[in-house]
């Protein structure tokens, strides 16, 4: 009897923002190829990149103006550079604390008393959001 081949779920989903050859994209669709996957992936101008292996895609990092222009709003502050600051969205059930020194954001579900998780990339928001069954299509 033949072994059946092993594959890991996909690291990403279709409409995660995701950066790639020097762009910022969005996955537009998955590929099994050999025992990964590769995406279809189109730029935020609207330029196809075409199938990118998932070797070649990198996370994007969150920053704090990308929070801001996705409707969070930070609503309490400590420390400037080795601080941290808390978003709050009006629609979403969790805040947002941002480590102003290592770029990590925790998630908590209880007005930041505790992190449920730890994330860093934007496509790690989004999984949230989908998980949620919430809008996880943010602007860039």
């Amino acid at each position: 009897m033949a072994q059946k081949e092993f594959r890991k779920p996909p690291r990403y989903m279709v409409g995660d923002i995701v950066y790639s050859h020097g762009f910022i994209c969005i996955v537009c669709s998955i590929y099994p190829f050999n025992i990964d996957y590769s995406y279809d992936l189109k730029v935020i101008d609207g330029q196809s990149l075409g199938k990118i292996c998932q070797n070649d895609i990198m996370h994007v990092h969150i920053w704090e103006e990308f929070l801001k222009k996705n409707g969070w709003t930070c609503y309490r502050s400590e420390g400037e550079c080795f601080g941290h600051r808390w978003y709050k969205h009006q629609e979403y059930p969790f805040t947002l604390r941002y480590n102003n020194f290592l770029g990590i954001i925790g998630v908590s579900f209880n007005d930041g008393k505790d992190d449920t998780v730890m994330i860093k990339c934007v496509d790690e928001l989004q999984h949230i959001l989908f998980g949620l069954q919430l809008d996880s299509n943010l602007k860039i």
